[in-house]
């Protein structure tokens, strides 16, 4: 772990403390998060994001359930940031367009 990163943890861990957060409740955010990171970087598919964790898909599915966390709401998010990025992406396709027809 880097310095950095670790510097976040213990930054949230102490806002979380300050909180009155309980221990299971920041551990089960902690893994809720993470969790959805993975799959999310692995498009949505648990088989891929089970391998990243170093898991069985069916331990995937079995935490995300006991976690309260769909598949299809991790797949919502996906399909929400694609649509985010997809003007920026179309304007820097634009963009390299016009450069490629300026210096044709």
């Amino acid at each position: 772990m880097t310095a950095a990163l670790r510097c976040d943890v213990e930054g949230v861990a102490r806002r979380m403390r300050e909180e009155g957060i309980a221990y299971e409740d920041a551990v089960n955010q902690f893994k809720r998060a993470l969790i959805r990171e993975i799959v999310k970087a692995n498009s949505g598919n648990q088989s891929k994001a089970a391998m990243e964790m170093g898991a069985h898909r069916n331990t995937l599915s079995r935490s995300m359930a006991e976690l309260g966390l769909t598949l299809h709401e991790v797949r919502e998010e996906l399909r929400a940031d694609r649509k985010r990025k997809l003007p920026a992406q179309t304007l820097a396709r634009a963009f390299r367009s016009y450069q490629a027809e300026k210096t044709a």
